[in-house]
């Protein structure tokens, strides 16, 4: 039988009147202890959060991915905030090519952020470790992988080393297995481990139980093509324990993980077994992978599960979508009970797209939520942060935007810079000096798609173009070794 926490097409669907109504929950004397706050930020083009971390001192590490500026097409992304949300350092991390972002720590002394990179020292995509000091700073970064694709999707820093976990299409895994990488404090490899799936399987997020077991959270594949829930468990040296499908009859998987004081396994996902649209899953198992209880919020319009952590005083807060407002996805907070009732929640959206991917508990009882956001910053998409109080509730329903003075050509390999010159009919040139080398010009729009590539010859001074409308757009030209960078709005340079 389906267990329904709630119907969503009880509430409100006006954002302002949701917000207003579960209110009530939190006296003014909750908004004024607890800071609350709504913040986007990144460049002209698309930023997106996946993690976000508290600090001693009350502030925030965030991490994703930055499309705006960096050293390549994608770069991994850090805002270091205070308690107020404000930025004290930003940072990009990566190579010339597509590198993405998943996962930040905040240690003793410095930072741990993971990602993936496109230009892996082993081969294909592989999984990428980046140590920094308090500043952002790098101290050194390792990459690690077979000759195939490896992808990153977590990362845990522990008292003597780090975890990574992803997926790996090589080592004789073409149809890709969940795989770990443990590593010491400086980065080097102390073992690798992976599952032995008959399809295939993906590790999408990670938990560590006092004694050192590891647990994984993602998906498997089906012989009937499905994808289920799935769970598995090593110890502290990598060796297999236990393996666990939770079927389903469609597309179904966990996107976080965390193992309990009570030692439990609580994950929360993604289910289109339930009916005609996706509902948010939240799962509870032993640590032997027997199942304790297994819950489902929605029912009337698509939503998604991504993050969860510990509640304040006990219980569960989780992030992730739903679609209820307006239609367009809206950043979620939810709070469950110990046994995963639902209790409250709220959402976090004017009409425009709006996504949780991570949430964590505030030293001071309220939350933070990390994500992205459209249409409310300063690009096409930017990394959205909602600090709130206990109850979920922020004192103003305004999002304050931070654009973001990173520099494309400070993280860019130095040479000649681009004129591009926009002209009444809308077409476009772009001037340079002669070139020195043969490269590749591309012109990206604000969501990073590409709109146009072509070869050009060295010592070309005239780049042509095609017809651009009016929009914000990245153009690119790369050679061997040297990459030149200008970010334009139709008709002018931007800023």
């Amino acid at each position: 039988m389906l267990k329904y926490l709630w119907d969503m097409r009880t509430l409100p669907v006006a954002f302002p009147f949701l917000a207003l109504s579960l209110g009530l929950l939190a006296g003014p004397a909750d908004l004024v202890a607890q800071a609350s706050w709504r913040r986007s930020y990144g460049g002209l083009g698309t930023e997106a959060a996946t993690q976000v971390a508290t600090t001693p001192d009350e502030g925030f590490l965030v991490t994703g991915t930055a499309g705006s500026f960096g050293n390549g097409a994608s770069d991994l992304y850090v805002l270091r905030l205070d308690a107020d949300g404000e930025v004290v350092w930003s940072k990009t991390y990566g190579t010339i090519a597509v590198d993405q972002g998943v996962a930040v720590s905040v240690l003793s002394d410095g930072l741990a952020v993971a990602g993936s990179s496109a230009l892996g020292v082993i081969g294909g995509y592989d999984l990428l470790l980046v140590r920094a000091d308090a500043n952002g700073e790098v101290l050194w970064q390792r990459t690690y992988g077979t000759s195939d694709w490896d992808l990153c999707h977590a990362m845990l820093a522990l008292e003597d080393g780090f975890l990574l976990g992803g997926i790996s299409y090589g080592a004789g895994s073409p149809e890709g297995q969940a795989c770990l990488v443990r590593t010491d404090l400086n980065g080097e490899v102390l073992w690798t481990a992976r599952t032995q799936e008959a399809l295939g399987a993906t590790c999408e997020a990670l938990a560590v139980h006092a004694d050192g077991r590891v647990v994984v959270a993602g998906a498997s594949v089906q012989p009937n093509g499905d994808t289920d829930r799935f769970l598995a468990c090593f110890n502290g040296e990598g060796e297999p324990l236990w393996t666990r499908s939770l079927p389903g009859d469609s597309t179904d998987t966990f996107s976080d993980v965390l193992v309990t004081d009570d030692q439990r396994i609580v994950a929360i996902g993604t289910s289109y077994s339930y009916g005609p649209v996706a509902i948010i899953n939240v799962h509870a198992t032993d640590m032997n992978g027997s199942e304790l209880w297994d819950r489902t919020i929605g029912n009337s319009a698509d939503a998604g599960g991504t993050g969860i952590t510990a509640a304040q005083g006990g219980g569960f807060v989780i992030t992730g979508y739903n679609t209820l407002n307006f239609g367009a996805p809206d950043m979620i907070y939810t709070k469950l009970d110990n046994d995963g009732y639902w209790l409250e929640g709220n959402n976090y959206g004017n009409g425009a797209p709006a996504w949780g991917s991570d949430i964590q508990a505030t030293a001071d009882g309220g939350y933070v939520v990390a994500g992205w956001i459209e249409g409310v910053g300063p690009g096409a998409r930017s990394v959205y942060v909602v600090k709130t109080n206990g109850n979920g509730q922020t004192a103003s329903l305004v999002v304050n935007t931070f654009l973001d003075p990173i520099n494309v050509e400070e993280q860019s390999v130095a040479g000649t810079p681009l004129f591009p010159t926009f002209l009444a009919n809308a077409e476009t040139t772009v001037s340079t000096a002669p070139l020195p080398e043969p490269g590749v010009f591309t012109i990206t729009d604000a969501s990073g798609r590409t709109m146009h590539q072509a070869a050009v010859m060295a010592g070309a001074t005239t780049i042509p173009t095609p017809v651009l409308s009016t929009g914000i757009y990245v153009f690119s030209l790369e050679g061997s070794g040297r990459r030149w960078v200008q970010r334009v709005v139709r008709g002018t340079i931007a800023p």
